[in-house]
């Protein structure tokens, strides 16, 4: 068994865990079998919505990512272990519109399946840590240019990784 630390400080919610179904996102493959999406919240809003503004806005209009609570807060390792593997250059999409985000997650998935596109199209900017012999953390989605780590780096849990992202297919 293995146990885990909470990468983030705040509230977040999980809208997709392997605490719910297996594989957690509907499919094993890409990773996704056990992945869990965390997504802020701010304790005082009803609605529990991870943005600022209005849902018809985030419908219609889309948003800025600095209008979503989570954008850009720290992200911090969940073990210990070595750092194998690095993206951070993936550009991140903005404005945030639920149906573009739709859309690109239907064409990444299709690029990586049917023309053989790198996994970093559905990581996005990423950190791999090797935990043991075939036991990896990924932490996927960060914000462009925010990691803090370097191949071949040792990390201790609680250690700073990178910020919360929007890229690849999140």
């Amino acid at each position: 068994m293995l146990t885990v630390a909470f990468p983030l400080q705040g509230i977040y919610i999980s809208p997709n865990t392997p605490g719910t179904k297996v594989p957690s996102h509907g499919t094993a493959g890409f990773g996704e079998e056990y992945a869990i999406d965390f997504v802020m919240i701010r304790e005082s809003d009803k609605l529990k919505k991870p943005y600022r503004k209005s849902f018809f806005e985030y419908v219609f209009k889309g948003l800025d990512l600095n209008d979503f609570y989570g954008w850009g807060q720290t992200i911090y390792s969940p073990v210990n272990g070595e750092i194998i593997e690095t993206e951070n250059s993936i550009v991140e999409r903005n404005p945030v519109n639920i149906f573009n985000d739709y859309r690109n997650s239907m064409r990444v998935t299709k690029d990586y399946l049917d023309h053989g596109a790198s996994s970093i199209t559905i990581t996005g900017n990423c950190v791999v840590i090797k935990i043991d012999e075939n036991v990896y953390a990924l932490l996927a989605h960060l914000k462009k240019g925010s990691v803090k780590v370097r191949v071949g780096q040792n990390v201790a849990e609680h250690d700073e990784i990178g910020q919360l992202g929007h890229s690849g297919n999140s």
